[in-house]
């Protein structure tokens, strides 16, 4: 099966996964290196392996956060909400977590 995704869609993926994750990102002798929980981590990875700088990307994230909601073993899911960085004027809300939580 193939699918194709829009380019807003992919943009939106990417900043879900970039703006919504605690993992950090840091350089070892050679390479940018996603370190934290395993499900960010592996997150991040898919997103080097499809060539996106994470480890500049990530950075547009810093001073715009608004409110972060950390993931609880409760409720299933994480959120942050921040600036859009596109968009100053507006506020950006990125979740993750269990579908049967947050649909």
């Amino acid at each position: 099966m193939n699918c194709e995704l829009s380019l807003d869609t992919i943009d939106r993926i990417k900043d879900s996964i970039l703006f919504n994750c605690e993992a950090r990102v840091v350089m070892d002798s050679t390479n940018y290196i996603p370190v934290g929980d395993g499900t960010e981590v592996a997150l991040l990875k898919f997103l080097q392996d499809a060539e996106i700088p994470i480890h500049i990307l990530i950075q547009r994230k810093f001073g715009k956060i608004k409110a972060i909601f950390p993931f609880s073993s409760a409720k299933k899911y994480s959120a942050v909400a921040l600036e859009n960085p596109e968009n100053p004027d507006m506020i950006s809300i990125y979740i993750k977590g269990a579908p049967e939580y947050i649909l």
